[in-house]
């Protein structure tokens, strides 16, 4: 259960409430647009949130744990805002966002509901789709290395330490004859007996 701040929690118990969505979104160029479902502006943290964003969010699954469903975003493409060219030329592939509740008759008054990164966008028929990958998801990508028994490096990679260029694991023979399916080699040798056993 997430604990509200007292201002905002007895306005929602007020019954009769003034909250509307907004949207902070920052593109990887630095561009950041603040975005609200309110039929007129929003400001706040010396940014200000347009009106008339045409986007809507589906349900928020704000459960625990790291296999919540991913929400998502959608709107139209004739937003003033969210032009179709710039979804098409990646401009917000990977954008950071924020999702807040705002009392937009008392801006301060306000909570993070979302914050992360957008995923996947997809636009068609004059909509746009676009994922939004919560924060935690940067936990199910694998860092590091694993270490278990058998090694996860392949013989000689950039992970694996053993010089295999070197001897004993790189000599240079040549075929001395051939009998059946065996090679009889000359020269070289290995450094240890029983070595290619």
């Amino acid at each position: 259960m997430r604990l509200l701040p007292a201002p905002l929690r007895e306005k929602l118990d007020a019954g009769v409430t003034h909250f509307c969505h907004c949207w902070r979104i920052t593109r990887r160029d630095g561009t950041i647009l603040g975005l609200t479902d309110h039929d007129a502006g929003v400001v706040f943290d010396a940014q200000e949130f347009l009106p008339d964003a045409g986007i809507s969010v589906s349900a928020i699954d704000m459960r625990t744990g790291l296999a919540a469903p991913q929400p998502e975003i959608k709107g139209a493409l004739s937003s003033p805002h969210l032009q179709a060219d710039d979804l098409r030329q990646g401009l917000y592939d990977d954008a950071a966002f924020e999702l807040w509740l705002v009392d937009w008759q008392l801006p301060d008054n306000r909570l993070l509901l979302l914050a992360g990164h957008f995923g996947a966008i997809r636009h068609s028929a004059g909509q746009f789709h676009v994922a939004l990958r919560h924060n935690s998801d940067a936990l199910h990508q694998n860092r590091g290395r694993l270490y278990q028994k058998t090694c996860d490096a392949v013989l000689g990679d950039k992970r694996c330490r053993a010089a295999i260029h070197d001897r004993p694991f790189t000599q240079s023979m040549r075929v001395d004859s051939v009998k059946g399916a065996s090679l009889v080699l000359f020269g070289g040798g290995a450094d240890k007996e029983g070595w290619f056993a």
